[in-house]
């Protein structure tokens, strides 16, 4: 249990029925209560599992804020993966961090990369857990004690590289944020960028959990994204 879910598990507690995470028709689809119930019932599978980092490759969503805080409860590190990594990058980043487990809502994509389906999620879950034999991860060295999240660059100059970082890095930043927006008694955020992008997992969604305060989740499909950093025109 990381520093940040105890102080997520304090803010559930204290107002259980608040908004926690909705979209945009402005319906809020779970409360603190909700969000808390389905972290843990998704962690208590996470802590079954024999890994050292646990893979995320899905579009913005509940779904992802769920098994981001799940991994946080279970003390498995997380290791996010863009949707726009390519084949060759995502291959990268899985064989690097020594992933033999992963969450994903596209599961057909892993599957040249020998991931089977080991779990099927069930309404409103929407990712797949899926895992690997990989022998030639075994040779590969133990990640630094206390990694809580292995996060990779956009590869835009080269491969990949992964950036550890630990409970209390996330926490403190997450804080950070949170206490310096106070004064502006923010109620609701508007998540627009991917979520493995530490800017909008920070402080779009830890930092307003923090608060209290509403997070709205949709699709980057839904915000006309394309790639890491740029709009589909057609879509407006």
């Amino acid at each position: 249990m990381t520093e940040l879910w105890t102080q997520f598990k304090q803010v559930a507690a204290s107002n259980p029925a608040a908004p926690a995470i909705g979209n945009l028709t402005g319906v809020s689809s779970l409360n603190y209560s909700d969000v808390f119930y389905r972290v843990s019932q998704l962690a208590d599978l996470l802590m079954r599992l024999d890994s050292s980092a646990i893979g995320l490759f899905a579009d913005n969503s509940p779904s992802w804020v769920i098994a981001d805080l799940a991994c946080q409860l279970s003390k498995n590190c997380l290791v996010p993966l863009p949707t726009f990594f390519s084949p060759s990058q995502r291959e990268h980043a899985l064989n690097d961090a020594g992933i033999t487990n992963l969450l994903t809502d596209n599961p057909a994509i892993f599957e040249n990369s020998g991931f089977k389906v080991s779990r099927v999620p069930t309404a409103p879950d929407t990712l797949f857990l899926m895992t690997r034999n990989y022998p030639e991860l075994e040779s590969k060295g133990a990640l630094p004690v206390e990694t809580s999240k292995l996060t990779y660059t956009s590869g835009s100059t080269g491969t990949p590289k992964g950036v550890c970082l630990s409970p209390a890095h996330i926490a403190n930043v997450a804080n950070a944020i949170a206490t310096a927006t106070q004064v502006c008694d923010i109620k609701r955020h508007l998540c627009i960028l991917p979520l493995p992008t530490l800017l909008e997992n920070i402080a779009g969604i830890y930092a307003p959990f923090l608060r209290g305060a509403e997070v709205i989740i949709p699709a980057l499909t839904e915000l006309g994204f394309k790639g890491s950093s740029q709009f589909n025109h057609s879509d407006f």
